[in-house]
């Protein structure tokens, strides 16, 4: 029987990051919380956020996800509006 990969079956070295991932969904209340994932391109961020995706999934969290593209750079408020539009049909 086919079961999806553990959320950091392919992800070597980045146990620091695994670990803040788990205590940031481990502290997160009813009130929600953040996480941000940055870093230069081709650096593992979303490696990371796939793993963060599956990890909060295996905890019925819902979480609301935005990328950001060099070309909004100068868009205020860009990376929320992402948010708010993707995640209004699930608030």
């Amino acid at each position: 029987m086919w079961r999806p990969p553990h959320p950091d079956a392919f992800l070597f070295g980045r146990e620091r990051e695994l670990r803040v991932i788990k205590e940031r969904l481990d502290s997160v209340s009813d009130g929600g919380g953040a996480l941000l994932i940055r870093g230069e391109a081709g650096v593992g961020k979303t490696a990371l956020l796939e793993a963060a995706k599956l990890r909060a999934a295996s905890r019925a969290m819902t979480m609301l996800v935005a990328t950001g593209v060099p070309s909004e750079t100068n868009l205020p408020f860009a990376g929320l509006y992402e948010l708010l539009r993707a995640g209004g049909a699930q608030l």
